[in-house]
This record gives C-alpha cells, sequence and structure tokens, in this order.
C-alpha cells in the first residue's frame, strides 16, 4: 500500500492534454500510474483492481466525478478532485472531497498526492491497529470464558462427589 511498492495511481481526466501532463508528473513520482478518459472506463477499472489514489476530474462528460469519488471511496482508495471553476470548488468542499483547482504545476499535484497517499497509509495503519486491540481483547474475554466454564465444570464436579447417591438432584 505505497509503503514499500511505488504508489498506484489512477487519473480520470478527459482533456487528453491534462491527462498526459498528469501521468508524466505521476510517472516522475515513481508512480504506477493507469488512466481513463471516462467515468465508466475508471469504474471498471477500480473494480478490477485495488489503486493508492485516484485523481479524477470533477466534471467528466457521462459521469459526476463526485459520485466517481464516492465510488472510489467506497472501495477504500482515496481520491482528489480536479477542478477548473470556483463554483465546481465549493460543491468540492461541501462533500468534503481534497481537491485541486486549475492551473496547477507538477509540484503541487505531487504534494497533494504525496499527502492523500500518506493520511491514506496512516488510516489503514490506525485501523490495523484498532483491530489488533481487538483481537486482544476478544483472545482475552475468550480466556476467560473458557476459565469461567472450567472453574464451574469443576465447582460441579465436586458437588456431584460429594453427593452421589442423590442422583435425582445432581446438577449436571
Amino acid at each position: 500500500m505505497g509503503l514499500v511498492n511505488p504508489p498506484s495511481i489512477l487519473i480520470v481526466q478527459n482533456d487528453p492534454d491534462l491527462r498526459a501532463f498528469m501521468v508524466d508528473t505521476m510517472h516522475d513520482f515513481s508512480a504506477e500510474v493507469s488512466s481513463a478518459s471516462t467515468g465508466r472506463l475508471a469504474t471498471v477499472m477500480i473494480a478490477a483492481r485495488h489503486y493508492d489514489l485516484a485523481l479524477i476530474n470533477a466534471t467528466l462528460p457521462d459521469m459526476s466525478g463526485i459520485a466517481l469519488a464516492g465510488l472510489a471511496a467506497n472501495e477504500d482508495i482515496p481520491a482528489i478532485m480536479i477542478s477548473n471553476s470556483s463554483e465546481t470548488v465549493s460543491e468540492l468542499d461541501y462533500h468534503g472531497f481534497p481537491h485541486l483547482q486549475r492551473p496547477f504545476g507538477p509540484e503541487e499535484l505531487r504534494k497533494a498526492s504525496r499527502k492523500a497517499i500518506s493520511e491514506s497509509v496512516i488510516n489503514i495503519l490506525k485501523v490495523k491497529a484498532s483491530v489488533a486491540v481487538m483481537e486482544t481483547r476478544l483472545a482475552a474475554f475468550r480466556f476467560d470464558v473458557a476459565e469461567s466454564h472450567r472453574i464451574l465444570a469443576e465447582l460441579l464436579a465436586r458437588i456431584n462427589r460429594r453427593n452421589p447417591a442423590d442422583t435425582g438432584r445432581r446438577l449436571c
């Protein structure tokens, strides 16, 4: 997940010049890059594999970039939205998506990508730590339950040994 291997990035941009610029910039970032010119193609690509990051044009011709970012989020893929208008930026702020407003340079794109991937890795590590804590608590609970069953069985055995003739009132 981007810690040892180069990050895998999906670029969804219908403007071919901007898409080429973004692909080149991310290759310079040592990323494994895939690109799509439509939301539909990106949807298929997201279903086929996991990406460490998606860079999505907010205004795609065939679907909402925000809807595509939501789909990516459902697959645990962080997204950065690319916008060319302040109106779209307001909508992206409303939906809580990080975004870059055009025009932007290679360093801005790399910096935003680095930040999004780092935050995603940190979130994954936090989730893994939480899972480890829960597994430890579950193991302790199971031990407590097993130990309680053992103690109860031992007590019942002692009670039954004390009254072997009274089989009708045997507790186990």
